[in-house]
C-alpha cells in the first residue's frame, strides 16, 4: 500500500506580490479550500495592506459571488500562487512517512495477490461457451380468422421442447418463467368451446384492430388481477405549461467593499440580468428607501448608515493622525 499524502499548498510570495501589483500586472491568487469556498477558487488580488493596523487579513483579493464581484479580504496562509491558465490552485503533495504497520502491509500484499489468482484458478465459472445451447421454439403456421376456427394450442407440438415463455405480470414487468410439470389442461385455448372463441362473433372482411403497447399492458393487467387496468402515467396527458406567466422582477439595494460601508443596486427577472451591481451612493441610498414611505425601513437604513459614517469617521482620523506624524517627520530634515 503506498504511503498516505497530506494535500498541502504552496505559500504566496508577497514581495513578488507587491511588485507585481507596482508594475501594474493583473495577480491571480488561488483560494485554498475553507469556509465560505469549500471547493476552494480564485480570484485577482487587488490591494496588499498593512498588517499593523489591519490584522491577519490584510490581502484585498477581488472574487466573484453569487453572480457578483466583491473585494474580501483574506490571510496569507488563506491564498496560494496560481499559473496562467490554471482555473484551480494546484496542491502540492508531501509524502508521509511510512509506518511499521503500512512497511508490513506492503510485504504482504504481493504474496496474497498471487494466493487469490491460484485460487480464482482452480474455481474458475464456467464460460459461457460450456454450456449448451436451447431448442428453439418452432415456427407455427399462422391460421386465418373465421368463426369455425380458433387459436392453435401448444399441445400441437408435443414432442418438441419449447423455449421459455414470457408472461406479463399485473406490475407490467416482463419475467421469465419455466413451468415443465404444468398438466396440459391448463393452456388458455385448450379447454374453450369452439362455440366461445373470440373471433366466431367477428365477419370475415373486418380487418384486426390494431393495439397499442400501453393497451396492451392495460389488458394483461385485466387479465392477471381480474380488475380493468389503467395505462401507465407516461401516456397520459401532461399537464399544461404556464409559459404565459411573467417572471418576477428583483430589485436589490445591497452593502459592500471590503468593510460593507458601500452600497449597489442590481435588478433581475428569472435568471436574467437587467440591470448588473451598480454603485449607490450613501445619500441617494437613504433617498431611495424614504421613497418607499416605510418607517421601520427608513429608519433601520439610517441606523445602518450613521454606523458606516462612524466607522468611516474613525478611518479618517486614523489617516489623519498618521499623516501629521509623517508631516512631523519630514519636517525634521532639511530642505533641499
Amino acid at each position: 500500500m503506498p504511503p498516505r499524502s497530506r494535500i498541502a499548498f504552496a505559500p504566496l510570495d508577497l514581495d513578488a506580490a507587491r511588485r507585481a501589483l507596482a508594475d501594474g500586472k493583473n495577480v491571480r491568487v488561488g483560494i485554498v479550500p475553507m469556509g465560505l469556498f469549500p471547493s476552494g477558487g480564485s480570484g485577482r488580488l487587488r490591494a496588499i495592506g498593512d498588517p499593523a493596523t489591519e490584522g491577519e487579513e490584510f490581502l484585498h483579493v477581488e472574487v466573484t459571488l453569487a453572480g457578483s464581484k466583491d473585494v474580501i479580504p483574506f490571510a496569507p496562509g488563506d491564498l496560494t500562487p496560481i499559473k496562467r491558465g490554471q482555473a484551480e490552485p494546484e496542491p502540492v503533495r508531501s509524502a508521509k512517512p511510512a509506518t511499521p504497520v503500512r512497511a508490513a502491509r506492503t510485504a504482504i500484499a504481493p504474496r496474497a495477490a498471487s494466493a487469490l489468482r491460484s485460487v480464482s484458478a482452480v474455481a474458475a465459472p464456467p464460460t459461457l461457451a460450456a454450456v449448451p445451447a436451447l431448442p428453439l421454439m418452432p415456427i407455427v403456421p399462422a391460421q386465418p380468422l373465421s368463426g369455425s376456427t380458433s387459436r392453435p394450442s401448444l399441445n400441437a407440438v408435443p414432442d418438441q421442447k419449447l423455449a421459455t415463455p414470457a408472461r406479463l405480470h399485473a406490475a407490467g414487468a416482463l419475467t421469465a418463467t419455466s413451468d415443465p410439470a404444468a398438466p396440459k389442461s391448463a393452456a388458455p385455448h385448450s379447454t374453450a368451446p369452439k362455440s366461445a372463441a373470440p373471433h366466431s362473433t367477428a365477419p370475415k372482411s373486418a380487418a384486426p384492430k390494431s393495439v397499442s403497447p400501453t393497451t396492451g399492458v392495460a389488458a394483461a393487467t385485466e387479465v392477471a388481477t381480474g380488475s380493468p387496468g389503467t395505462e401507465p402515467r407516461s401516456n397520459q396527458p401532461a399537464k399544461k405549461n404556464s409559459r404565459g406567466k411573467r417572471l418576477p422582477v428583483i430589485i436589490t439595494l445591497s452593502t459592500t467593499g471590503v468593510e460593507n460601508t458601500a452600497w449597489q443596486i442590481e435588478a433581475r427577472q428569472g435568471t436574467k440580468i437587467v440591470v448588473r451591481a451598480a454603485t449607490v451612493a450613501p445619500t441617494r441610498a437613504a433617498e431611495l428607501v424614504a421613497t418607499l414611505n416605510n418607517e421601520s425601513l427608513t429608519d433601520y437604513v439610517a441606523g445602518v448608515l450613521a454606523e458606516h459614517r462612524k466607522h468611516v469617521q474613525e478611518r479618517a482620523d486614523h489617516l489623519a493622525a498618521a499623516l501629521a506624524i509623517a508631516q512631523a517627520e519630514l519636517d525634521q530634515y532639511p530642505q533641499s
